[in-house]
């Protein structure tokens, strides 16, 4: 079974400090204030298959999450699926999102190399986006505009898992 979640990474103290979603979701007023504090939230995206070590992709998490989440389960869903390459913001690191038949290999960067189901992945990927897009909308105002920024792309991917 493919999972997606995203984690937050902050600095406090000079020390770097990863909150996974679970973690936020579960004392969401307790994060709001060290969530809101910086203009970029960076991040990572942790995908885990069962049976193959889980690959983290860090930048930053808004990007990650429209091209990756949104664009790459859009990408990757009908008859004719299309590869996706993500630049990372953050270095010169590219990622490539592979369909292949069923399957979905995911390579490049400094992750290892996945191999994983599609339609898994499809579904999984989007509802890692959507509970982002949960956690700016309980962020409130100041991250009203990426929220904003975000909408049409998981618009987009919502009408092509819908319709197709």
């Amino acid at each position: 079974m493919v999972k997606v979640e995203f984690r937050v990474l902050l600095i406090e103290d000079h020390d770097l400090i990863e909150l996974n979603e679970a973690e936020i979701a579960a004392e969401p007023a307790a994060f709001r204030a060290r969530l809101n504090a910086d203009e970029v939230l960076d991040g990572a995206l942790w995908i885990a298959n069962d049976d193959q070590p889980p690959a983290e992709i860090v930048d930053e998490l808004w990007q990650l999450v429209q091209v990756l989440c949104f664009e790459g389960a859009y990408a990757l869903t009908g008859d004719t699926p299309t590869p996706l390459h993500y630049r990372y913001l953050s270095s010169g690191f590219e990622l490539s999102l592979t369909p292949m038949g069923a399957c979905v290999f995911l390579e490049g960067g400094d992750v290892p190399r996945l191999i994983l189901n599609r339609a898994e992945l499809v579904a999984a990927l989007y509802d890692c986006g959507a509970r982002f897009l949960s956690l700016l909308r309980a962020l409130g105002a100041p991250r009203a505009a990426l929220l904003s920024a975000l909408m049409p792309f998981a618009e987009r991917c919502a009408r092509q898992l819908l319709f197709g």
